[in-house]
């Protein structure tokens, strides 16, 4: 129980708010950890710089590796937002309030965010010119934004629940939108899901047990979850990668980088096949010194 625990508290969405507290803090960076991100943050952004108007970019924010999972936490970075060229629109979770927020945020500090110390993961999308137009149209829209924003924040929400949210499900219907043409609202985005037929990728939990740990977490439950795969031990959740996922099925032009960093060297790779976890890269990979 202790760990799906802390599996379902990992899961929540948080982004570094000055403004707010937070239901899961960012850890203290040293003046040497700060300098490597901010590196990679560069390094990130020159190569967005001339690519369109908008990315999906993912970051591995904790360990979730017993899910089989990486990636936790997606945004869109935006070529014009207002808080400067390339900062992350994304939703959070403001605990002070007990209410999802949209959130604009710098590069550097969206990966501060993650927990791990000693090396990070990062995945960008490059989009198609039309795909990132639309997106980029919709996201600064604020009115269409804040349409698709939920009231009731739930970190595991299934992508079908219209009461529910968490921070990758609003960042999925905001391309249903942009991409689909539907009403900004998140009724007619799902709508424009299912018929694309899509679908998230199970979760699978080992025990039903671990259910027990969600009854702890405010905003972690199993509401909404249908009860063919609560029987199955699975739950179906936005994660970055079901975006990915979809923005490739839509335009098959999109270009993935993914990015890996530790305290000696960043390693950048074009393409789906996925880093090591060492950071070690293979032949073609481009390897940069930190």
């Amino acid at each position: 129980m202790k760990r799906w625990l802390l599996a379902a508290l990992l899961l929540a969405c948080a982004a570094a708010a000055p403004a707010a507290r937070l239901c899961v803090q960012a850890p203290e960076r040293s003046s040497a950890e700060s300098d490597r991100i901010l590196q990679v943050a560069a390094l990130i952004e020159q190569r967005l710089a001339g690519q369109g108007q908008a990315a999906l970019v993912a970051r591995a924010g904790t360990n979730l590796r017993r899910f089989g999972i990486r990636y936790t936490h997606a945004a869109l970075a935006l070529e014009r937002n207002p808080l400067q060229p390339w900062a992350l629109r994304q939703l959070y979770f403001d605990c002070d309030s007990r209410r999802p927020q949209l959130f604009d945020q710098g590069l550097a500090a969206f990966l501060m965010g993650a927990d791990a110390r000693d090396r990070g993961f990062v995945s960008v999308l490059l989009l198609p010119a039309e795909a990132a137009h639309s997106l980029a149209a919709v996201a600064l829209d604020r009115p269409q934004a804040l349409a698709l924003l939920s009231a009731d924040y739930l970190a595991n929400a299934h992508p079908e629940d219209t009461e529910r949210q968490n921070c990758n499900q609003w960042l999925l219907e905001l391309m249903a939108v942009a991409w689909g043409g539907a009403e900004a609202s998140r009724s007619a985005a799902q709508s424009w899901l299912r018929e694309q037929r899509f679908r998230t990728e199970p979760i699978h939990y080992r025990h039903a047990f671990w259910r027990v740990g969600t009854w702890f977490v405010p905003w972690v439950s199993m509401r909404g979850q249908p009860a063919e795969d609560l029987a199955a031990n699975r739950l179906h959740t936005a994660l970055p990668t079901d975006l990915e996922r979809l923005a490739v099925k839509l335009w098959p032009q999109a270009q993935r980088l993914q990015l890996c960093f530790t305290p000696t060297h960043a390693l950048l790779r074009r393409g789906d096949a996925p880093l090591d976890e060492a950071c070690e890269g293979e032949p073609g990979d481009e390897r940069l010194p930190l």
